[in-house]
């Protein structure tokens, strides 16, 4: 009956774990705290669309934005805020060299 007890005990520690994880998000609480008072008003008064384009943009994944809630809209673009501009890919290099060609092009003719 003891180990019963002790092996229900474990579950319902695992499962309030869980649950605690889930409602703070203490990885995510300082995000916003690490932005200056002027851009977290920019996040907060943008419209989800506009955040959701901004994450997509940045290289999130569709699936993930689009499942996301208000306040992890927020968390989100603010954590894409502190990481910076993000890497061009080689495709957006590709198309930015190849841009620039057709201009030389077109200013020589």
């Amino acid at each position: 009956m003891r180990v019963f007890r002790f092996h229900c005990l474990i579950l319902v520690a695992y499962v309030l774990s869980l649950n605690c994880h889930s409602y703070f998000r203490p990885s995510e609480v300082y995000s916003m705290d690490k932005l200056s008072s002027e851009q977290q008003a920019l996040i907060t008064k943008s419209s989800s669309d506009r955040l959701r384009q901004t994450l997509l943009s940045a290289g999130e994944e569709e699936v993930t934005v689009s499942t996301m809630d208000r306040d992890a809209l927020k968390e989100a673009a603010a954590r894409q805020k502190l990481q910076g501009p993000a890497e061009p890919s080689s495709l957006e290099r590709e198309l930015a060299v190849r841009r620039l060609e057709l201009e030389f092009e077109l200013e020589v003719k």
